[in-house]
């Protein structure tokens, strides 16, 4: 057994780039841990050790926020086709400051939100309580795209596009 810093640093070495991301990405939210103590770990005596240059990729990509590997996946879908970084976990607010919801990715700028909806999304109370949400953010002029497993691994051109439109990139 390691400790999580360490095993971010080697999962970071040895995965391949998504997939480090991924696990890295969890290890941030789960275990509390920063990009800053991952990099303070290689730096401690560590830089020349095998793979650690695959670290260092995986840590520019890497961010605290995403709650499930699909989020992280479809967060960097975006980032690799050029478009910017979307804040994570954004919470909207109406007009007066109640909270509507949090968005598991957001162009706060452009007033969108994306969201990955795993399968527990196609219950049929979940489906409601979506929908809810879904006008909630529409009344406060915020738009939302919301994607599938299939969407991100089937139809990556698609979702990107989409969001490129949406945009208005």
């Amino acid at each position: 057994m390691t400790k999580p810093v360490r095993t971010a640093f080697d999962l970071g070495r040895w995965r391949k780039l998504e997939d480090a991301v991924v696990a890295i990405d969890s290890l941030l939210v789960r275990c509390h841990l920063t990009v800053g103590q991952i990099s303070a770990y290689a730096n401690d005596g560590r830089t020349s050790w095998h793979g650690v240059s695959r670290l260092w990729k995986a840590l520019s990509l890497a961010a605290g926020g995403a709650e499930s590997p699909m989020e992280t996946r479809l967060r960097l879908l975006l980032i690799r086709a050029g478009l910017p970084a979307p804040v994570l976990q954004h919470s909207v607010r109406d007009d007066t400051g109640a909270f509507l919801a949090r968005l598991d990715l957001a162009y706060v700028d452009a007033h969108l939100g994306i969201e990955y909806d795993g399968e527990s999304h196609w219950d049929p109370k979940a489906v409601r309580k979506d929908l809810r949400r879904q006008n909630a953010l529409r009344a406060a002029n915020w738009s939302l795209l919301r994607f599938t497993s299939d969407d991100v691994l089937r139809h990556p051109r698609r979702l990107v596009a989409q969001v490129r439109s949406a945009l208005r990139f």
